[in-house]
């Protein structure tokens, strides 16, 4: 599938707007949102081709976040991609257990979403 619309989730607002500005300046449509609650929300709108998350995310780890997304769209038509801000990241055995989801390392590049 060729990825052109892209919400970016994260709660770091510079992170936030250095990914969508990144996105925006491959070519690609990239949305924002600071909060799961406004994530949810424009899911609900309109489903882009890929949710980009940071999982570094206050009151609930990238697990967590990613099964709250997962439940409110069990037949998702967009990929997740999990953003690591370093190497070193344990425990992300879960990620196997949801469907179309992607761990990259930051920062998010349109190349990176499409390899």
């Amino acid at each position: 599938m060729r990825l052109r619309n892209i919400l970016v989730l994260d709660y770091v607002a510079e992170t936030r707007e250095a990914t969508s500005k990144a996105l925006a300046d491959a070519g690609l449509n990239a949305s924002s949102a600071e909060s799961l609650e406004s994530a949810l929300e424009s899911l609900r709108r309109h489903q882009p081709d890929a949710l980009v998350i940071s999982i570094d995310t206050p009151g609930l780890d990238g697990h967590a976040l990613c099964e709250v997304i997962h439940r409110a769209h069990p037949a998702r038509s967009f990929s997740i991609f999990v953003v690591l801000r370093s190497r070193e990241q344990d425990g992300l055995e879960w990620t196997e257990t949801i469907p179309d989801l992607r761990v990259i390392e930051g920062p998010v590049t349109a190349q990176k979403l499409a390899g």
